[in-house]
């Protein structure tokens, strides 16, 4: 039987997929990799709660773990209506902090727009202030419904898990990714997260402060645009890579056109975060998430924006048992990992 001692475990529960990761550490060794799996979700199944849970157990029972064995758990919320703010606000104990969070929350957070919101924060400790003059602290809020918490919530309920920690994405993805391969100093990064449902920028700028929103752009929206045009369920990966691969002069195609809503987004945030942080150009851009295994998609973006942009692999200093993730396999796990690492 498994020993907990040690156990950490990151379970990314999305629309398409469920992903999992746990690391343990034995003592004086170093975190070691010692099950990871993806489950994903039948395309023409609704998701709820109840369907994630199923996939959790099915998962679980392939990678023979009982919910025990996970260790101290942690999850995350995500979507299109998690909203994430980083704020330089007046130096506050703790507990005079969470009076005043409702406030402050108010003042940055898109709360008018969300049904029932649940707010949090946390205190950025050891990001330098950009005003060391100033008596101030920076705080990253956070925003979601209670119906988003919830349905997490729920899901790891059914599977028999109870999580400790419920981290807000694409927080967990970022950490995983700047952990092992951090950005140039005179530059600053961008970590695109592509899921079926939704897509997140995150900019973490060379001062350590970060950025984040959603963007129109989903990896299922893309699906089922070309299943429509070109009449084809779940087109496999030579189709997507030929439409992506059309000449724009002749009039491109479904997959580029769906994309160019993708790349405006970026092209908005880089002009957007120039002109109000003055900031030095995009050194380099992250892709992770499902949906960015696309055929072809990091060289199309790459020459859109260009920007370097590269798949990470944040395995890749971890002590394995068994089988290392694939290159296919790590952009599904990464914000699992992250997770894993919350403790870290």
């Amino acid at each position: 039987m498994l020993s907990r001692r040690g156990a950490v475990t990151g379970i990314d529960v999305g629309r398409q997929a469920i992903k999992l990761v746990r690391l343990e550490n034995g003592g004086a060794d170093p975190l070691r990799l010692t099950h990871w799996g993806v489950e994903e979700l039948a395309p023409d199944r609704e998701v709820s709660p109840r369907v994630q849970a199923e996939a959790l157990r099915r998962l679980m029972s392939r990678l023979r773990l009982r919910p025990r064995a996970l260790g101290r758990v942690a999850a995350a919320v995500g979507g299109q209506d998690v909203h994430l703010r980083q704020v330089a606000l007046p130096r506050l104990a703790p507990e005079d902090l969470r009076k005043a969070l409702p406030y402050e929350a108010r003042k940055h957070l898109p709360l008018e727009g969300i049904a029932h919101p649940y707010v949090d924060c946390q205190i950025l400790n050891g990001i330098p202030r950009r005003d060391p003059a100033n008596d101030t602290q920076d705080v990253l809020l956070v925003a979601t419904s209670r119906e988003t918490r919830n349905r997490i919530l729920e899901t790891l309920t059914q599977a028999g898990v109870d999580p400790e920690v419920l981290d807000a994405q694409p927080l967990p993805a970022v950490n995983a990714i700047l952990d092992t391969c951090p950005g140039d100093e005179d530059g600053w990064v961008i970590v695109l997260d592509v899921g079926a449902g939704s897509t997140t920028l995150a900019a973490v700028l060379p001062d350590g402060s970060f950025y984040s929103r959603s963007l129109d752009f989903t990896g299922g929206g893309l699906t089922r645009s070309l299943e429509r045009a070109l009449g084809v369920e779940r087109p496999e990966a030579e189709i997507l890579k030929r439409e992506l691969g059309k000449d724009a002069e002749e009039g491109g195609s479904v997959v580029q056109d769906h994309l160019r809503g993708l790349t405006s987004g970026v092209i908005e945030t880089v002009r957007f975060l120039g002109v109000r942080r003055r900031q030095s150009p995009v050194s380099r851009i992250f892709l992770c998430g499902g949906g960015t295994l696309l055929p072809g998609l990091r060289d199309w973006l790459a020459a859109a924006l260009h920007v370097p942009v590269e798949y990470p692999d944040p395995f890749q200093d971890l002590p394995v048992s068994g089988r290392r993730p694939d290159a296919i396999e790590i952009p599904w796990l990464v914000g699992a990992l992250g997770l894993a690492r919350w403790w870290d």
